[in-house]
């Protein structure tokens, strides 16, 4: 597919990151989600709610390149102003989502952060030098008693990598839970502490 240049001669992707760097100045760092600096996401939404007055700006910016043709668009100053914001609305996000310099650095289109933590996650559970030693002592075992001890330890060192990951607080987590995960040494009843 060959380039549209506009009048002063960018792609449509550089001349947009190149609104979103003067519309964001310094905040726009490498690395970092454009998504997070001015999309709100309140607690139990699925997806952001983009209406921050810095997006305004941007897609208001991207509509007078579309007018004046510095951004390549198959949309120019005769076109409707109606088509021509919700055109500029959409390749708005769509750069957002896909721009590398934009999205926090994935290729392509950006998986959402649950699916990242869960990949990552995956990734620690797989490779985790512990839970390979266990599960090699597992396959050993010749006792149910035995399968059901090392068990009960994979479930623990499982569960502790999954508390790194999203760094929840094990003080927050009953005694009696981290009792059965391997988190924490049974009490010792007579004396009410820890037993060695």
């Amino acid at each position: 597919m060959e380039k549209k240049f506009g009048k002063t001669g960018l792609t449509q992707k550089e001349a947009i990151y190149q609104i979103i760097c003067k519309v964001l100045g310094a905040r726009l760092q490498p690395g970092i989600e454009v998504e997070d600096l001015i999309a709100n996401k309140p607690e139990g939404d699925l997806h952001p709610r983009w209406n921050s007055p810095e997006l305004l700006k941007m897609i208001e910016l991207v509509s007078a390149g579309i007018i004046d043709a510095t951004i390549p668009s198959k949309y120019n100053s005769g076109s409707q102003l109606k088509n021509v914001r919700e055109y500029s609305n959409r390749i708005t996000h769509y750069w957002l989502r896909h721009d590398r310099r934009l999205n926090g650095g994935f290729s392509g289109t950006r998986i959402s952060k649950k699916k990242q933590r869960a990949v990552i996650l995956q990734s620690r559970i797989k490779n985790d030098p512990q839970l390979k030693a266990l599960k090699s002592v597992y396959k050993k075992c010749l006792t149910d008693a035995d399968r059901f001890e090392v068990e009960s330890y994979i479930k623990g060192r499982t569960f502790s990598i999954i508390l790194d990951a999203f760094e929840i607080d094990k003080n927050e987590i009953p005694l009696s839970l981290k009792v059965i995960l391997k988190l924490e040494d049974q009490p010792d009843s007579n004396s009410g502490k820890k037993a060695a």
